[in-house]
């Protein structure tokens, strides 16, 4: 009888919450899969979290892509393809740092630093490819730099000239966009906010100070009852 009193009064465990903060690279790389003229925009931001996350779905972690394909609601090829597309953009850019193309803040300490170096390597080495003729033959290039850069392993200017760099850039293709419904509210989002940014910018430039004299309407006066 009491072995049935614990087991109806036992407290159930709770679920733990779930951080969108952590997974903020998969669902930034989707929303840029979805408005990939944003793309250039990316190197002029901030890392976010589970920058990792992306580069073991773009290096073909299976067990990392299922995950990300449970949290978005999204296909398994639309999650790598926007994987790829992100880290080209964010990581690999004119005067990227040593610690910006290893994913990794300023503060990083080595083992973090060599965890990202690691499964860059897979990712982008051309002897991890499991496909060598269909390989992107700029991968071995950033393979290269990616091995510079743990070898510098400090903040500074990147080495390599910037035609170089701009031209790995800007020669990486949009993925397709075939999203799932987690994906496809987050791209419906960003346009709404960028809309209405828009217009409230317009309005401020059109009108200025005047918004806030603007005389009060009929309802106004009365009170705003019938």
């Amino acid at each position: 009888m009491a072995n049935g009193h614990r087991r109806l009064f036992r407290r159930r465990r709770r679920r733990p919450r779930f951080d969108a903060n952590a997974h903020g690279a998969l669902f930034g790389a989707l929303g840029l899969a979805s408005t990939p003229g944003f793309a250039q925009r990316v190197s002029r931001q901030p890392l976010p979290q589970g920058v990792l996350e992306l580069i073991k779905v773009a290096a073909g972690c299976e067990e990392t892509l299922r995950q990300a394909v449970a949290l978005t609601g999204s296909e398994p090829e639309a999650v790598k393809a926007a994987a790829t597309f992100y880290l080209r953009h964010a990581l690999f850019f004119e005067g990227a740092d040593p610690h910006r193309m290893l994913g990794v803040g300023v503060g990083a300490g080595r083992e973090e630093m060599r965890l990202h170096m690691r499964w860059l390597m897979i990712w982008l080495h051309p002897d991890h490819a499991r496909d060598p003729d269909a390989q992107d033959p700029q991968q071995a290039e950033l393979a290269g730099r990616v091995l510079d850069a743990w070898r510098l392993g400090a903040s500074g200017p990147w080495p390599f000239p910037a035609s170089e760099n701009a031209a790995t850039v800007a020669s990486v293709p949009a993925p397709p966009v075939r999203r799932g419904v987690a994906a496809r509210f987050f791209g419906a989002a960003l346009l709404v906010l960028l809309t209405v940014a828009t217009l409230l910018v317009c309005l401020d430039f059109d009108l200025g100070v005047d918004l806030s004299f603007a005389p009060p309407s009929e309802d106004d006066a009365s009170g705003g009852f019938q």
